[in-house]
């Protein structure tokens, strides 16, 4: 129990499901010991769904183009690089593969349509922040960029803005 009794779970790194009915959520209760869990909100019903219930560290997942799946990175301590997680958004049929060695993934941003995922890394050889894209048998990690911070896109992964310098734009 934790010291001023039992208190709501922590929500961060929300995400909307293409169709617009669900939100994809991860919870985290205040207890030390859990790391957190993957959560689906219906919003007409408002029914809270927990899809995982592991002792892993999971990352704010990111839907599949027709909403019926959800990508996730999971960690534990002692993994050097974790794992790139799949699950329906029913919260069955959960899959896992090695994430790739090349980069230290951060983060996901988004599922594109030809069952890429963009995210967020930083390069083992270099040490430099950098986008990726990454097939969902996480076979290889696919440089895309490099060198520049806060990488977001758009939910199909068509648009990417990032926090970068541009030479000749500085004042």
């Amino acid at each position: 129990r934790p010291p001023h009794g039992p208190r709501p779970h922590a929500q961060t790194g929300v995400a909307l499901s293409p169709p617009g009915r669900q939100l994809a959520h991860h919870a985290r209760d205040h207890w030390p010991s859990h790391a957190g869990d993957l959560h689906v909100l219906d919003l007409e019903t408002r029914a809270d769904r927990r899809l995982t219930a592991t002792p892993e560290h999971e990352d704010p997942p990111v839907w599949s183009p027709d909403g019926t799946r959800l990508a996730y990175l999971s960690a534990t301590a002692d993994a050097a690089n974790g794992a790139l997680c799949t699950i329906a958004n029913d919260g069955t049929d959960r899959r896992c593969v090695p994430a790739p060695t090349d980069f230290a993934m951060r983060y996901l941003m988004s599922w594109r349509d030809d069952d890429v995922l963009l995210g967020q890394a930083i390069s083992r050889r270099t040490g430099e922040p950098a986008l990726v894209a990454v097939p969902l048998d996480a076979s290889e990690a696919r440089l895309v960029d490099v060198g520049a911070e806060d990488y977001v896109s758009d939910p199909p992964g068509t648009l990417v803005l990032c926090r970068c310098d541009v030479p000749g734009l500085s004042g």
